[in-house]
């Protein structure tokens, strides 16, 4: 008798453990992570004070791209930072534990633009001149167009960007209790080896960083847009760039502003832009898109070449106060700031996947 009760509980538990198997290596449909995933992977641990620290699942499957693997981790990884957050706030309201090493620090302010960083050179004073905005993209690299990978225009002895600062609201203001400045140095610049500087095309470049940035609610990397077809990303997406336009002084040139615009056909774009700039506006090629503000201001006016134009990703059962983002393009020409009518070129994300992958991850 003693002996079938002990095979009756052997089968239960086989079966408990391909039952948990068996969600987490399903439960990812077209690109998608499941609450039933999350809830496995994360474990069941009741305790908010005990050590939390999940195993992360193989998004890797046979015909998906590196890059959307990736997304996939990220996704993961932003929901087990929120689900460590929030047992970290149960445990400290408990009074009964302390907090465990690695948790919130006390800055509960969390980014919108976790991945938006910008591109710095060293002055001659030795202080330093920021002039792009940058995505990061992974642990070590950042997105950036091809042109602001070194310039020649810059009244500096060092033509070549030195550092990207990453984790803050406002790049001249790096004492912001609401900030975490990341300054990371750059230790190799890549160039697409199609880039053309006189016609702006494949104006695109990856910047390594010398160290790899951990994943948390403040900095984090983006993912990649892998399609031509924005149409399932809605109508509009957001562009950020660092700097008040009527600003005189670094700290208020150096905020960070956002501005909702229109994603727009190339049919659509040139038509509008030929209404306005008559024979100044370029001929689009497939590499690139076109996004703009036909009626209003354009808050994120100032330094918004190299940065992203991105659309946030929905992350169901996480506060909407954590934020990722698709890169669908980086800012690579726009107009000028005093114009009623603003359009701006970037060049598209998805159309460089490949050289992205190679040059990153493989």
């Amino acid at each position: 008798m003693i002996l079938f009760y002990v095979l009756i509980l052997s089968v239960h538990l086989i079966r408990g453990t391909e039952s948990r198997t068996e969600i987490i290596n399903t439960g990812v449909d077209n690109g998608h992570i499941s609450s039933s995933t999350v809830s496995s992977a994360l474990g069941t641990e009741t305790d908010p004070c005990a050590l939390y620290s999940p195993p992360k699942p193989d998004f890797s499957a046979p015909g998906r791209r590196i890059s959307e693997t990736k997304c996939l981790e990220y996704k993961w990884e932003i929901k087990t930072v929120a689900e460590r957050n929030n047992r970290s706030e149960e445990c400290q309201a408990d009074n009964k534990k302390k907090l465990l090493p690695g948790d919130r620090n006390g800055n509960t302010h969390l980014l919108q633009f976790p991945h938006l960083g910008a591109v710095g050179w060293k002055k001659d004073d030795g202080t330093w001149g920021f002039h792009c905005g940058c995505s990061l993209i992974s642990p070590q690299f950042v997105l950036v167009v091809a042109h602001c990978a070194g310039t020649n225009k810059l009244p500096y002895k060092n033509k070549s960007p030195e550092i990207v600062r990453l984790g803050v609201n406002n790049i001249y203001q790096v004492t912001d209790e609401n900030s975490s400045p990341i300054d990371n140095k750059i230790v190799k610049i890549i160039l697409h080896p199609n880039y053309n500087p006189l016609r702006i095309n494949n104006d695109i470049a990856l910047l390594k960083l010398e160290k790899e940035i951990g994943f948390t609610e403040l900095v984090h990397p983006a993912c990649l847009w892998p399609k031509d077809d924005l149409s399932e990303l809605g109508p509009t997406a957001t562009l950020t760039g660092w700097g008040n336009r009527e600003a005189s002084d670094d700290n208020a040139r150096g905020e960070l502003f956002a501005t909702v615009v229109e994603l727009m056909d190339s049919k659509e774009c040139s038509k509008t832009a030929e209404n306005f700039y008559r024979n100044q506006w370029p001929t689009l090629t497939e590499n690139q898109l076109c996004a703009g503000k036909v009626d209003g201001e354009l808050e994120a006016c100032k330094m918004r070449m190299g940065g992203p134009l991105q659309v946030k990703i929905p992350l169901p059962g996480v506060s909407t106060d954590y934020n990722l983002y698709y890169t669908i393009g980086i800012a690579s020409l726009g107009t000028k700031c005093d114009l009623k009518v603003h359009l701006d070129v970037y060049t598209r994300v998805s159309s460089f996947i490949d050289w992205i992958e190679n040059e990153v991850w493989s």
